[in-house]
């Protein structure tokens, strides 16, 4: 899952140049999963020294000074600064909200029977973006009866719902 929109690119000729997983940024915003790689660039060996903040500020030479690519798993307001070799001209590039969202997983277990997932995992087999309402049917095989859920649901209705706002583990519990 990612996404970018920007209205426009329109860099200072100095500024540094944002990267997030690899995707040229001329600001606006980027919604990744889990994490999100960020790469800042110098576009001229005039204005060669970086410096960035993540927390929306005004960045400046005492801010944290970029020295190689990284990894937030957290939402951050990236604002990045290029100064020249005396720190007497600086060009500011413009500024990226890095969106971060989590995935969690939904492990179901129903020996004697089955549970259908509604909506399907976003991604890989059992994994969903943070917040997913998912419901959840069991269905007994023949010659079992559905009795209860376990683990994160404790509901006596065949058709529950959970929340994955966190990893979750749910067990259809059948009888005969």
């Amino acid at each position: 899952y990612s996404t970018a929109s920007v209205a426009s690119i329109v860099r200072l000729s100095n500024a540094p140049t944002v990267f997030v997983n690899g995707l040229l940024l001329g600001g606006g915003r980027v919604t990744r999963t889990n994490s999100a790689t960020i790469t800042l660039a110098a576009t001229t060996n005039a204005y060669a020294k970086l410096y960035y903040s993540l927390d929306g500020s005004e960045p400046s030479f005492t801010s944290t000074a970029y020295i190689a690519p990284l990894v937030t798993s957290n939402s951050t307001l990236l604002r990045a600064v290029a100064y020249n070799a005396l720190f007497t001209d600086k060009a500011e590039a413009a500024t990226v909200e890095v969106q971060v969202r989590p995935t969690y997983s939904l492990v179901t277990t129903a020996p004697g029977g089955g549970i259908g997932a509604s909506p399907a995992p976003d991604f890989s087999p059992n994994s969903y973006l943070s917040n997913t309402v998912v419901t959840l049917t069991a269905v007994a095989s023949n010659g079992w009866t559905f009795l209860h859920w376990a683990g994160d649901s404790t509901a006596t209705a065949a058709v529950t719902t959970v929340v994955l706002d966190q990893p979750r583990t749910v067990q259809a519990v059948f009888g005969t």
